[in-house]
């Protein structure tokens, strides 16, 4: 699985979130919910980013050293 696929929409979700928040057109309880969704988003992208990136060949291909 591509890290970007998790990063990128995370992202928009906490932004958009952060923008509902400001603008009060949510109340602040659901747009926490989904900047926490957000967040847990981009933390899985960025761990699976680095497991790719630590285990040589994770993606199929080996890694010159």
């Amino acid at each position: 699985m591509n890290a970007l696929a998790l990063w990128i929409p995370g992202t928009l979700l906490v932004v958009i979130g952060a923008l509902l928040l400001v603008l009060e057109r949510l109340d602040f309880t659901p747009a926490l919910l989904m900047i926490g969704i957000g967040v847990a988003l981009e933390t899985a992208g960025t761990l699976l980013w680095i497991r790719q990136r630590i285990r040589p060949g994770a993606d199929g291909r080996q890694r010159n050293r």
